[in-house]
């Protein structure tokens, strides 16, 4: 997706978050958050960064799983408007490397 702000200035919004529910990682999330208990997705987001002339944007992971990590990696992928990604990984875990290395590609 392409963002249409304009170009003269850049503009970044340092911390978002995508999230998709039925993933099911989200353990923090419940129905008792009303406003923000729904899927939330580049399509979302794109015409509020257009409005405020928002030109990239850093996405965070909302979980602490790899699956999360992946997840917004892949949005990162597909949109032009994301600059960077902030995941998450196991440091503690014994096969830290090979969880990075797939990350990497």
């Amino acid at each position: 997706m392409e963002i249409t702000g304009k170009e003269n200035n850049m503009y970044i919004d340092s911390h978002q978050h995508f999230w998709k529910i039925s993933r099911g990682d989200y353990s923090w999330m419940s129905s008792e958050y009303k406003p923000l208990y729904r899927d939330f997705n580049s399509s979302d987001l794109l015409p509020l960064i257009n409005k405020k002339n928002i030109t990239q944007t850093i996405i965070v992971q909302a979980a602490d799983t790899i699956a999360e990590t992946e997840f917004i990696l892949d949005i990162g992928n597909k949109n032009s408007f994301v600059s960077g990604v902030v995941g998450w990984i196991d440091f503690e875990n014994s096969d830290v490397v090979k969880h990075i290395d797939k990350l990497i590609e």
